[in-house]
C-alpha cells in the first residue's frame, strides 16, 4: 500500500533477483533504459509477473548520472490470458489431430494408443492415461490401453485385456452413472480412489458413451494433485465423444463383416446339419437328462443342508416348509443347539433364484458355522458374516437374514434383523402380536459404516413365532396385489390353537389360491417354533 511504501528504500519494498540499474559499474548508452518481465511474492504468498521499466537520469548537461526512474506494472492476468489462449489453441490442435484419426482409423488399439500418446505429450506429461473397454456381459471393464510417465510398472500390473476389479472407484463411478468423474484430491472424499496407478493423488475418469450405452472409460491420473479447468474438461469430454462414436462405428463395421461371416456359415452348416439332425436330437435329449440329473442331486445336495431333526428339547417344538421356486433355490433355515443351553435359529434368504442363489445358502451355511458355536450376540455374528461376505459377492449378491439365540434358562430370546421380513411373535396367553425387528442392512452389499443391533425378549409366558422369507409376503395374486403381512398376522390369531404342522398347510393353501398356482415366482420358507418355558405343552395349549 502506499502507506507501507513510502520513505522506503526500493530495496525494502521489491526484493529482485537482478537490477536493473546497476551503479556500481559503468553505465553505457545501453543501460539507460530497460524493460524486462519478472516475478515478485507478495506478502501473502502469491506469485506476480511484473513487468519493469528502468531509465537512467542524468544533469542538464549529461555529465553525470544523478538518479534512475524504476516504474513497475503488473503484468500477470496479460501473461495468464496469453498463455490460456496458446493452451487452448493448443487443445483445439490436439482435438483436431485426434478427430481426423478417428475419422481414418478401423484399428481400436492403434487408435487408443496414437490418443494416450497425443494427450501426454501435450498436456499430461507427468500423468498417466488409461482406456478401458467393458468385457464379460459388459458388466466389466478391462484395461485396453496405456500411456504415460509411469507406463513400465502400470503394465507390470494390469496388463492389456486385464479386468479392472476395483468398483468402488471413479473408473466405474463414471461407467455405471455415464458421468463423469472429477477428483482433485482424492484424500479429501471418502471414495475408493484406486486405479491403475499406485498412491495417486487426482484422478478423472470420462464415460465412452455409443447410442445404446456406456462402451468404456478413459481416466487420467496424477501422482501429484491435479486441477482441470473448462477448458481441460471440454477437451477431454469432445475426445470422449470422438472415441464413443469411433468405436460404435468399428464396432458396427466388425459386427456386419461377423454377420456376413456367420451367414455364409450358417448356410454351410444348415446344409450338413439337416442330414444329422437325429443324431443332434439324442445327443440333446441325452444331454437334458443329465442336467436334469445334476440339478435332482444339486436338489437333494441344498435339502441336505437343511436340518433333517430338531434339536431335542422339553420347552420348544419346531415345524418348517421349503418350497423352492425352481428345482433350486436360495432359502435357507436351521436350527441347531449351540450348547447344553442356547439354541440358535436362523432363516436366510440369497439374492436371485436357482442355482447362483443355492450356491449362496450353501456358502451361508459354512460361513456362519464360523461365528454360531463362539460368538453369543446375533448383531456381532452378522458383522462378522457381513465382512466375510463383502470378499467375495459380486455386485448385485447379497442376503437377508433373521439370526435368533433362545436361553432355555433364562427364557431369553435375543435376535437381530439383517433387512429381513420380520418375524412375528404371538403372546398365547394375552393373545398379543409383536414384530421383532432391528437396526440393520442387506448382507455383503456392502461393508463401511454398518452395524447390526441386537434385541432381548423374555418370554416368560407361552410364546408362538413364524419366521418366513419374502416369497410368502410378497406372493401376487392375478392383478400383482401382494398377499402382506397383514393377512399373515390375522391367520395366526385365528389358527393359535392348531399345530404348528395345521399352521403352516393353511398358510400353504392360503398362498396357493392367493397366486391361483402350486408353484410361485419366489422361493417359499416358513419356520414356526412354540416356547413353553417352563409349562408343559398341554399347559400351553390350554392358555
Amino acid at each position: 500500500s502506499k502507506t507501507e511504501a513510502l520513505g522506503k528504500f526500493v530495496k525494502d519494498v521489491f526484493q529482485f533477483e537482478d537490477k536493473l540499474v546497476d551503479f556500481s559499474g559503468p553505465i553505457n548508452a545501453a543501460d539507460q533504459s530497460q524493460d524486462v518481465v519478472g516475478q515478485i511474492l507478495t506478502k501473502y504468498d502469491k506469485i506476480r509477473y511484473i513487468s519493469r521499466k528502468a531509465k537512467i537520469l542524468r544533469n542538464a548537461y549529461n555529465t553525470e548520472i544523478i538518479g534512475a526512474v524504476e516504474s513497475f506494472h503488473d503484468d500477470t492476468k496479460r501473461l495468464a490470458e496469453q498463455q490460456l489462449l496458446e493452451k487452448r489453441y493448443l487443445q483445439l490442435q490436439t482435438i483436431n489431430a485426434i478427430g481426423q484419426q478417428i475419422a481414418i482409423s478401423n484399428d481400436l488399439q492403434a487408435l487408443f494408443k496414437f490418443i494416450g500418446q497425443k494427450l501426454v505429450t501435450t498436456f499430461f506429461e507427468s500423468s498417466q492415461i488409461s482406456l478401458f473397454m467393458i468385457v464379460n456381459n459388459k458388466q466389466q471393464l478391462a484395461l485396453k490401453a496405456t500411456a504415460g510417465l509411469h507406463n513400465r510398472d502400470v503394465k507390470k500390473n494390469y496388463p492389456v485385456d486385464k479386468v479392472y476389479a476395483n468398483k468402488k472407484s471413479p473408473i466405474y463411478e463414471a461407467f455405471f452413472k455415464r458421468e463423469k468423474q472429477i477428483v482433485e484430491q482424492v484424500d479429501q472424499t471418502s471414495m475408493d480412489h484406486q486405479g491403475v496407478l499406485q498412491n495417486g493423488k487426482s484422478i478423472f475418469a470420462f464415460p465412452l458413451k455409443t447410442a445404446m450405452e456406456v462402451a468404456g472409460v478413459l481416466a487420467i491420473e496424477n501422482n501429484e494433485p491435479l486441477k482441470l479447468d473448462e477448458s481441460d474438461i471440454y477437451m477431454i469430454e469432445t475426445v470422449s465423444e470422438y472415441l464413443g462414436i469411433s468405436i460404435e462405428r468399428i464396432s458396427l463395421q466388425e459386427k456386419i463383416a461377423r454377420q456376413n461371416e456367420l451367414l455364409e456359415k450358417q448356410a454351410k452348416d444348415l446344409k450338413e446339419a439337416l442330414s444329422k439332425l437325429d443324431k443332434q436330437k439324442k445327443i440333446i435329449e441325452k444331454q437334458k437328462d443329465i442336467l436334469e440329473e445334476d440339478l435332482s442331486k444339486a436338489s437333494e445336495f441344498q435339502h441336505s443342508l437343511l436340518p433333517d431333526k430338531w434339536p431335542v428339547t422339553d420347552s420348544l417344538t419346531f415345524a418348517a416348509r421349503f418350497i423352492p421356486s425352481t428345482q433350486l433355490g436360495g432359502d435357507y433355515y436351521d436350527v441347531f443347539r449351540i450348547n447344553d443351553q442356547l439354541i440358535g435359529i436362523l432363516v436366510a434368504d440369497a439374492s436371485g433364484h436357482g442355482t447362483a442363489a443355492a450356491m449362496l445358502s450353501a456358502m451361508f451355511k459354512m460361513t456362519l458355522e464360523k461365528y454360531a458355536y463362539t460368538i453369543f450376540d446375533p448383531g456381532k455374528v452378522f458383522t462378522a458374516l457381513n465382512k466375510d461376505f463383502t470378499k467375495v459377492l459380486q455386485m448385485g449378491e447379497f442376503f437377508t437374514a433373521f439370526y435368533a439365540i433362545y436361553d432355555e434358562q433364562s427364557y431369553i430370546l435375543t435376535y437381530g434383523n439383517a433387512a429381513h421380513p420380520p418375524p412375528i411373535m404371538l403372546n398365547r396367553k394375552k393373545h398379543e402380536i409383536m414384530q421383532l425387528d432391528t437396526e440393520g442392512f442387506l448382507l455383503g452389499a456392502m461393508d463401511v459404516g454398518l452395524s447390526y443391533e441386537s434385541k432381548q425378549l423374555k418370554l416368560e409366558e407361552p410364546y408362538r413365532m413364524i419366521i418366513f422369507t419374502d416369497g410368502v409376503t410378497e406372493c401376487a395374486d392375478l392383478n400383482n396385489k401382494l398377499l402382506g403381512t397383514d393377512k399373515i398376522k390375522r391367520m395366526f390369531l385365528d389358527n393359535e390353537n392348531r399345530s404348528l404342522k395345521q399352521n403352516i398347510e393353511n398358510l400353504t393353501k392360503t398362498l396357493n389360491q392367493h397366486a391361483n398356482s402350486d408353484s410361485f415366482e419366489d422361493d417359499v420358507t416358513i419356520l414356526m417354533i412354540d416356547f413353553f418355558n417352563g409349562y408343559t405343552k398341554k399347559e400351553a395349549k390350554v392358555i
